[in-house]
């Protein structure tokens, strides 16, 4: 997985690159495709490096590009178009499914490709419902990657705040369990304190999970953090379950999910799920 300063310093040399090549491309075109993801901050597959041509799109009437180093694309007309960086950009929501239909082909992206891609083109800081990019969606009638769109739509969640957080939601999901709210604030319901800001919650069951990243293997219950008194220690205090969740758990609920799977393991995850934590906090 790239790091912070990793994607940080692909993204400004790609910005240098587009700028320089915006000097000399046809008036109107914009950037598209995977660059604009690249550009947009988008959660795609790969680090840029300048091997990758970049995308260029111009009006269906106008001819492609065919420059060294671009990869020319037509329609333009039909999309939104947006300033980032002082560059030409198609929109997040036209860039989703452009790249939905290219999923099968080079850029190879799946169904969870998708929705991770999705979750980061709605989410409620960036300004797009997920109401507005169906709407996107239902003007690619009979195009290429439709289908797969219209897949992936329900699954979208405007509070998912990464790639990892959607993957396991996902997980959480095929593994049997309950859907989870999305990084919410846990308040005590009679005296309206705040208790917690959590990843993944649900209710019902008064349990919360953090996402914990890949230094740790096991989903277990947390101990220390931020909070009142330490990370979990207020919801702790009010009856509440606290869980890490990291990517070995992870694995576990994909091996869970997978077909053919004895729905006991299932059933006994679930079980384990609602128990309430022992002395100490253990299960």
């Amino acid at each position: 997985m790239r790091t912070e300063a990793e994607s940080l310093f692909g993204k400004r040399s790609l910005v240098q690159l587009a700028s320089t090549t915006g000097l000399v491309l046809p008036a109107g075109s914009a950037f598209s495709h995977l660059t604009a993801a690249r550009l947009l901050g988008l959660p795609v597959p790969g680090r840029w490096a300048p091997p990758e041509p970049q995308d260029v799109m111009t009006f269906t009437a106008a001819p492609k590009i065919r420059r060294a180093g671009c990869e020319g694309h037509r329609g333009l007309g039909s999309r939104h178009v947006i300033q980032r960086n002082g560059l030409r950009v198609v929109s997040p929501q036209d860039t989703w499914c452009d790249l939905a239909a290219m999923a099968a082909g080079s850029l190879n992206l799946d169904l969870d490709d998708l929705i991770v891609l999705g979750d980061a083109v709605v989410h409620h800081r960036r300004g797009i419902s997920p109401s507005r990019l169906a709407e996107t969606v239902s003007w690619r009638r009979g195009g290429r990657g439709r289908r797969l769109m219209v897949e992936a739509l329900p699954h979208l969640r405007p509070r998912s705040n990464s790639p990892m957080e959607t993957r396991a939601r996902l997980l959480f999901l095929r593994g049997g369990l309950p859907e989870p709210e999305l990084n919410v604030v846990i308040n005590d319901q009679h005296s309206g304190q705040w208790l917690s800001d959590s990843d993944f919650v649900w209710r019902p069951q008064k349990v919360v999970a953090e996402f914990d990243g890949d230094h740790h293997r096991l989903l277990r219950p947390h101990g220390r953090g931020v909070g009142l008194g330490g990370w979990g220690v207020g919801v702790r205090g009010w009856g509440w379950a606290v869980w890490r969740v990291s990517v070995g758990w992870s694995r576990l609920l994909r091996l869970l999910a997978l077909p053919g799977r004895p729905l006991g393991r299932r059933r006994r995850l679930r079980r384990l799920w609602g128990r309430p934590p022992g002395p100490g906090g253990r299960r």
